[in-house]
């Protein structure tokens, strides 16, 4: 049975690439969740502590160290964007249905061929076994939280793993797919904690305005700051990699269509970095002083946000854009 079908409706259509950049956002932001609740806050928390002792040991004062309410809003995250990431991944199996068999009437043995009988179905299984083994997660009631933890990092993993060999990598065999799985779990651990704390850990801080908040601010963005630089580097590491074989050659980068897409994301990927530096370089250092200070922060960050976005809904494009490699045949698994 051939699963290939003309239709104005394909892998290429805005539609799709829309469902696909759904896809990219649910799981970045679920990796910035895991990323957030258990590495960023509790390493602030941790350096808080530190400085209240110090500042206690030295005769001043200060205000309280805020309690875990910050994690329990990150830990509310997970379960939205787990059952979201589920229908997001409905949505994608009704696309690639539509893609294949066209307009004409359902018919079930293509939809089961689609999932079962080629290595597509097997990426979307392993990305809807993860997304619901995410919302299992959320619902685990133990005495031992490592247990969740577990479990919440295994199916971030396999989500990963799935969108991964989702797309171009699956070409390369089992290293191009695991290759792939980094990128995708760097590009959370960037992006989806930098919206996390952005969107979700600041804005109760700025609202309450006090010292402390303020103080909980420059703790918090400092401990996002390593995560992010690991990150990004690892993002370029697995970047420059998969682009060097899915191009073939230097001169592929502006001669096909997938090379000048990727130049775009590399100008969008360069906006994203340097707003980064910038506020690793001068704002983080005024953080903790003055309300102005945060603020300042929030609206760099909002640029940093919006050009990560629209660096996912590049990558989107380039799910499904031919690679130059292959249409020479220069990709070798």
């Amino acid at each position: 049975m051939s699963l290939v079908a003309e239709t104005t409706f394909g892998v290429e259509s805005p539609a799709y690439v829309a469902i696909r950049w759904a896809q990219s956002v649910g799981v970045s932001l679920l990796v910035g969740t895991a990323i957030v609740r258990w590495l960023i806050l509790p390493r602030a928390k941790r350096a808080l502590a530190q400085r209240s002792r110090e500042s206690a040991a030295a005769g001043v004062e200060i205000p309280a160290i805020p309690d875990d309410d910050l994690m329990r809003r990150v830990e509310r995250l997970a379960a939205p964007l787990a059952l979201a990431l589920f229908v997001v991944e409905v949505a994608r199996l009704a696309a690639q249905y539509h893609a294949v068999a066209g307009g004409d009437a359902f018919e079930v043995a293509i939809l089961r061929a689609l999932v079962f009988s080629s290595h597509w179905g097997g990426a979307w299984i392993a990305t809807l076994l993860g997304a619901a083994l995410i919302l299992a997660a959320t619902r685990l009631r133990v005495r031992d939280a490592r247990w969740v933890e577990a479990v919440f990092w295994s199916a971030l993993v396999v989500t990963a793993a799935g969108v991964a060999s989702g797309g171009h990598a699956a070409t390369g065999g089992w290293q191009a797919e695991a290759l792939q799985t980094l990128h995708v779990l760097a590009a959370g651990a960037w992006i989806g904690s930098l919206a996390v704390v952005v969107l979700v850990v600041i804005p109760p801080l700025a609202r309450l305005g006090t010292a402390t908040a303020h103080a909980t601010v420059a703790a918090v963005i400092a401990a996002f700051s390593p995560v992010a630089l690991v990150a990004g580097a690892l993002l370029l590491a697995t970047g420059v990699s998969a682009a060097a074989r899915a191009l073939g050659s230097f001169d592929a980068l502006w001669l096909s269509t997938y090379g000048r897409t990727l130049i775009v994301k590399l100008a969008l990927l360069g906006v994203t970095a340097g707003t980064g530096a910038y506020n690793w370089r001068r704002v983080l250092p005024t953080l903790g002083t003055a309300a102005g200070s945060t603020a300042r922060l929030r609206r760099s960050s909002a640029v940093e946000l919006v050009a990560a976005l629209a660096i996912l809904v590049v990558t989107a494009v380039l799910v499904a854009t031919p690679l130059p490699a292959e249409l020479s045949g220069a990709v070798h698994p």
